[in-house]
């Protein structure tokens, strides 16, 4: 068998949906409720520094997540490596779980199941297994010609992966997806770096190689960095930086959170938040890289609008806090903790690209890449994030002299009620250090309090 033949047959290399459904006919007969998510997960890995190939890295893995209830208590427990274990002692392991560390919070189970086994077009590509596909891209990167960097490095990453659903109320679903998520991180010195990336579901040389082009251009004519003033301004976020943001947002807006007050929205559900944005996931969008068909309940998924027309109009819900909350489960479940599985984001006011979005902010800073984003105070929804590589100042609407070192702070409500304009979402991120991807475009925030982590 050729190597990549041998990859894409990993996706099916072992029988886990027949093995999550004789778990979930043992477990049914002492539960009443059994809930078993599995995902076996194929991904290779180049890493590459200096302008050189350092390691490539295949992997298959294999995992699961159970949930178990009975009566008012219920536990959950999550295992790696489920080729390795048999049936009996994945049921006695579960079983001791459940007498030692078993809950009591309310559990609501959806009373109805679905089958689901749709297909998204656009969603699934074979190309994440074609490893000579894979150097292509790398000699791309490597070989562009990237002036004013002195070094680079980063990482291809090419992941399929297939999830299956069962549980005891009927619910269950099989669904495959890939992506591509590659980095690319330029140094022209120790002060100075710029990073561009990719996350799609398809990818090809060309793309590869204007990623070096972009880190090269903001590099080549970024001599003499300045430190921020200390002040309140104007701050345009490129689509990867945006997206550090987005990800911290997505959480306030999970009905967990806001059940529990911990959201900066706690209380206001359909109310007018002052918000000039539209902000909405939509799990079944065609060639999506954060696409999916069902939750961890196995409710089927749908576009869900949160805010819109200054509107907090909904959350992400499961079973279990809809019911509590008198509305539906919108098919966003986390057992325990929905979550948004995305991110769109437009401001209200649009502008046709970013060259007319810097024209209108005037004057203020860029903001290319995040990290180290905190909360001083969750529930009031306080933050500070730091820039991690160049930026620039803008001046009579144009990028000027790069600036490095800024410290923002902000509210995470701000993102809502407090952009100026933005692009139409035109780019899909998933920054290193966050777990919700967004499709976002450029966007301009106005009042940021900007002073110097140096």
């Amino acid at each position: 068998m050729e190597f990549d033949e041998l990859l894409r047959s990993a996706l099916g290399w072992r029988d886990l949906d027949e093995f999550i459904q004789k778990l979930v006919s043992r477990l049914s007969k002492e539960f009443d409720t059994v809930i078993v998510n599995g995902e076996i997960l194929y991904s290779t890995r180049i890493r590459f520094s200096n302008y050189r190939h350092d390691l490539t890295k295949h992997m298959v893995e294999d995992s699961i997540d159970v949930m178990v209830k009975k009566g008012k208590s219920y536990t959950t427990v999550s295992l790696d490596s489920v080729s390795t274990l048999d049936l009996d002692s994945v049921v006695e392991f579960i079983h001791k779980s459940f007498r030692l560390i078993d809950r009591q919070e309310e559990y609501i189970p959806p009373e109805a199941g679905f089958e689901t086994y749709d297909i998204i077009p656009g969603v699934y590509n074979d190309s994440v297994f074609e490893q000579d596909f894979l150097y292509r891209l790398l000699e791309a990167i490597l070989s562009t010609d990237a002036g004013g960097v002195e070094r680079l490095s980063g990482i291809i990453s090419a992941e399929a992966g297939r999830r299956l659903m069962a549980s005891s109320y009927g619910a269950s679903g099989e669904y495959k997806y890939s992506r591509f998520n590659i980095r690319v991180r330029g140094f022209k010195d120790s002060e100075l770096t710029a990073t561009s990336s990719i996350l799609s579901t398809s990818v090809d040389e060309e793309d590869a190689e204007s990623m070096v082009r972009e880190v090269s251009s903001r590099l080549e004519g970024a001599d003499k960095p300045v430190l921020p003033e200390r002040r309140k301004t104007r701050v345009v976020f490129t689509p990867d930086a945006f997206s550090n943001l987005l990800s911290y947002l997505s959480s306030m807006l999970s009905a967990y959170n806001y059940y529990t007050g911990i959201s900066v929205f706690s209380g206001q559900l359909g109310e007018d938040i002052g918000a000039r944005a539209l902000v909405y996931d939509d799990p079944r969008m065609e060639n999506s890289p954060a696409s999916i068909t069902f939750d961890e309940e196995g409710v089927p998924t749908r576009k869900t609008v949160y805010i819109e027309g200054g509107v907090l109009r909904d959350l992400a819900f499961n079973n279990t806090l809809a019911r509590r909350m008198g509305r539906e489960s919108n098919g966003h479940a986390g057992l325990i903790i929905p979550h948004m599985h995305h991110v769109v984001y437009r401001c209200d006011d649009v502008a046709k690209d970013e060259e007319e979005l810097l024209k209108t902010v005037g004057e203020g800073i860029y903001i290319t890449n995040l990290w180290y984003t905190r909360y001083s105070n969750v529930r009031e929804g306080s933050l500070s994030t730091m820039q991690r590589d160049v930026g620039f100042l803008i001046e009579g609407g144009e990028l000027t002299k790069p600036v490095i070192g800024a410290r923002l702070s902000l509210n995470i409500k701000d993102l809502v009620v407090r952009p100026i304009l933005s692009t139409e979402p035109i780019k899909w991120s998933l920054p290193w250090d966050v777990d919700t991807p967004s499709f976002t475009g450029y966007v301009a925030l106005e009042d940021v309090v900007v002073t110097t982590g140096f």
